[in-house]
């Protein structure tokens, strides 16, 4: 009794506050809603007060709504109010007050004219409900998550609603001409210009664009917003001309932060996530630039994610080329634009290059030092999906940061599948990119939350096959199984394999072999003629027998000099 007693003191004193304060919790005029101690005739009680019953809300609690008939003032509200707490019969009394939905939306004034965050026909990014999840900023374990803007002018950091998410190398010391952080340039405060060889950015209003679609400032009161509220955007200026020499030497600014924030486990360097290209050269064919194409792949090594616009014409990338989105690195997310609607209007496609769309046209972007402006091209669309890498990789989840730092190329690869797996289908797309949709960030953090968690790894499947194989030191046919794994997740590898030749059941061998998921492992110099089973484990767990005959090799002619031999070759 003595408790039932407190927790009537403590509702009534919650009730002096909300009198205090009856604008900041509002509730409906007239109802009420009361918890009785045991089992009552909700209505006659009800009937008792001049209350009309409304509703049992949870009839085993004993809870029910109750309603004042007609327009009601707060006065009279909070009479009733007060002579239900005082009713022995009641456990608690309160009004039914409003509920709001907890939407994260920034206070910035343009956002309505953004329609590539929200829009009432769904064609956006879902950017709101992706920030009720995170809107940016650092990532699980406090590291500042970095996106490199490499432009041929530059961008002016100094606009009002990008100077707080511009990046600066805070362990080098401003213009002394020194390199303080040894990091192979020297004052590299403000970013790198990789013509001039030292941190002086231009102020371009293309870079300022793909800046802002990326990291415009959010929830300050001013403009619009990026797709991350907070983010640190690097700059790159690929200064004296957009030649491939200084493109690839501008990769490497970020490359070189990035590889020093992984071997000091992310004590120095900078944590960049993801680069952004809105420039390139179309109908380019990417035979011709192999060492471009092939740096992708380094830079995924390190966990750099790069975006690139493709061309702002509507021809196959596949047939037709371009560079650096027709590169079949899969560290290079290739981007065409989608407008209002969803619709491919002026930009390239690619079954097999391009791998999503995200909006480019007539999207509103800062411009200038201070203002904002609608402007279309591949070029914001590309910065679009870079902005929402980084925003992946601020999610609340300790593991994924947890692998970009012991893991850096799987922590790449993951965000990538989040990006290119929670598209939005979109029907104009299927065909004319990988993914057959247009980007969807707060799909992809799902994807990213879902999958949070310590790395557990299942055997799934394994297959092998069979070839003979003229040795030409040996000048014999030799008998190889080509054996396959697929585990519950790319990043798991096998532990032992197990290898038995069914004429000798009794000598099983298993061997310590990593076999990464999804990858093969060749045994040579195995018997001709012969069964085997194989299979493989995974901790403690192993997978199903694969069985496997080889064919008669050793009966075929080694050599290559008659039609009968294995390879002959006229």
């Amino acid at each position: 009794m003595f408790l039932k007693l407190n927790r009537a003191c403590w509702v009534l004193t919650l009730a002096l506050l909300d009198a205090a304060n009856v604008n900041a919790q509002g509730h409906i005029p007239g109802e009420f809603i009361v918890m009785f101690h045991a089992q009552q005739d909700a209505e006659k009680f009800a009937s008792a007060y001049g209350l009309e019953w409304a509703q049992a809300l949870s009839p085993r609690a004993h809870i029910h709504l109750l309603r004042l008939q007609g327009e009601t003032t707060s006065a009279q509200d909070w009479a009733v109010l007060r002579e239900l707490q005082n009713d022995p019969r009641l456990e608690a009394a309160q009004f039914n007050h409003e509920v709001q939905n907890r939407e994260t939306e920034p206070n910035d004034p343009q956002l309505p004219q953004q329609w590539h965050h929200v829009q009432s026909g769904d064609h956006d990014i879902d950017s709101d409900l992706a920030w009720d999840i995170t809107t940016g900023g650092a990532a699980a374990d406090g590291s500042r998550i970095v996106v490199a803007v490499l432009e041929g002018g530059g961008s002016n950091y100094n606009h009002v609603d990008l100077i707080d998410n511009h990046w600066v190398n805070n362990a080098e010391i401003p213009d002394n001409g020194i390199d303080d952080d040894e990091n192979g340039f020297v004052d590299d405060y403000n970013g790198w210009n990789s013509g001039a060889n030292n941190d002086n950015i231009a102020a371009g209003g293309h870079g300022t664009s793909v800046s802002g679609m990326i990291g415009a400032t959010g929830d300050n009161g001013l403009g619009g917003v990026g797709v991350n509220w907070d983010v640190d955007v690097m700059q790159v200026d690929m200064g004296n001309g957009l030649s491939e020499a200084n493109v690839i030497a501008a990769y490497n600014y970020p490359y070189e932060m990035r590889t020093i924030f992984n071997e000091s486990d992310g004590a120095r360097g900078a944590f960049v996530v993801a680069t952004n290209a809105s420039w390139g050269i179309d109908l380019a064919n990417p035979t011709n630039y192999p060492v471009w194409c092939a740096y992708y792949d380094d830079l995924g090594e390190q966990g750099i994610l790069n975006c690139g616009a493709t061309a702002n014409a509507q021809y196959n990338i596949d047939t037709q080329g371009d560079m650096p989105t027709g590169c079949s690195s899969p560290y290079m997310v290739s981007v065409t634009a989608t407008n209002n609607n969803d619709v491919r209007t002026f930009s390239g496609y690619g079954a097999t290059t391009i791998d999503l769309g995200a909006p480019g046209d007539q999207v509103y972007l800062p411009s200038g030092s201070s203002g904002y402006s609608s402007t279309s091209g591949t070029s914001f669309a590309s910065p679009c999906v870079a902005g929402a890498i980084a925003l992946v990789y601020s999610a609340p989840c300790p593991d994924l940061m947890g692998l970009a730092l012991s893991n850096p190329q799987a922590a790449a690869d993951l965000v990538r599948g989040y990006i290119l797996d929670g598209t939005d289908e979109v029907s104009n797309l299927i065909g004319e990119t990988v993914t057959g949709g247009r980007l969807n960030a707060f799909n992809s953090l799902n994807l990213a939350m879902a999958n949070c968690g310590p790395l557990e790894c299942d055997p799934d499947s394994i297959y092998a096959s069979t070839s003979c194989v003229y040795d030409m030191e040996l000048a014999q046919v030799m008998t190889q199984i080509e054996l396959g794994v697929e585990l519950s997740s790319f990043l798991c590898a096998t532990s032992t394999v197990c290898m038995t030749n069914t004429s000798d059941s009794s000598a099983v061998m298993c061997d310590s072999l990593a076999i990464n998921s999804g990858d093969t492992y060749l045994f040579d110099a195995v018997e001709p003629n012969a069964v085997y089973e194989f299979y493989y484990t995974v901790d403690s767990l192993a997978s199903d027998v694969v069985v496997v005959e080889t064919p008669a090799c050793d009966a075929l002619i080694p050599g290559c000099t008659g039609p009968t031999a294995y390879n002959y070759n006229p």
